[in-house]
C-alpha cells in the first residue's frame, strides 16, 4: 500500500514543470517519507549538476534546438495537457469594482451622519478586503510569478 501511494506521489511529482506549485497532497507526503524525500532530494541535485553544464547562451535559430521544442510541443498536444493562460482581466476588474467600492462608501458617509465607529469597521473591512485580494491573487498565479523570478535568477540560459 505504502509503495503504490509513493509511486503514485513521485509520478505527481514527476508530471509537475520545474519550480511549479506542488499539491499539498504530495508535500505532506514528501515531509513525512522519508524515501520519498530522499529520492527527491537525489533528482534536485542530479538536475542541478546536469545544469551546469548548459551555461552557453543557444542561439534561438539551432536546428536541434526547433526540432527539440517542436517534439516537445507534439507531445504536449497529444498528451492532453494544456498550457493555463494566465489572464488578469478578471483580476482588473474586481480590483476596480472593489476601488470603486471604497470610494463610493468615502463620498457618501459624513461624519456627522454616521457613527465614527461604524465607519472605522467598514474601512477595516475594506482593508482586510484588499489583503485577501492580494493573497488569492498571487496564490491563484503562483507558477507564472515563480517562472518568472526563476527565469531572472539564470539569465546565462536563453532559449528565447
Amino acid at each position: 500500500m505504502k509503495k503504490e501511494k509513493c509511486e503514485a506521489v513521485m509520478d505527481e511529482f514527476l508530471m509537475k514543470d520545474k519550480n511549479e506549485f506542488l499539491p499539498l497532497s504530495v508535500i505532506l507526503h514528501v515531509i513525512h517519507c522519508k524515501e520519498c524525500r530522499t529520492m527527491i532530494r537525489r533528482m534536485t541535485l542530479a538536475e542541478k549538476s546536469a545544469s551546469k553544464s548548459l551555461s552557453e547562451s543557444i542561439p534561438a535559430d539551432n536546428s536541434t534546438l526547433n526540432a527539440v521544442m517542436q517534439r516537445i510541443s507534439a507531445m504536449e498536444l497529444s498528451s492532453g495537457r494544456n498550457a493555463k493562460p494566465v489572464s488578469f482581466a478578471g483580476w482588473i476588474i474586481a480590483g476596480v469594482i472593489m476601488i470603486i467600492a471604497m470610494m463610493f462608501f468615502g463620498f457618501y458617509t459624513s461624519p456627522r451622519t454616521t457613527s465614527s465607529m461604524l465607519i472605522i469597521a467598514f474601512y477595516l473591512i475594506f482593508s482586510l478586503s484588499v489583503v485577501v485580494y492580494c493573497i488569492a491573487f498571487v496564490t491563484s498565479n503562483l507558477d507564472f510569478f515563480i517562472k518568472k523570478i526563476s527565469f531572472r535568477k539564470n539569465p546565462a540560459v536563453s532559449v528565447n
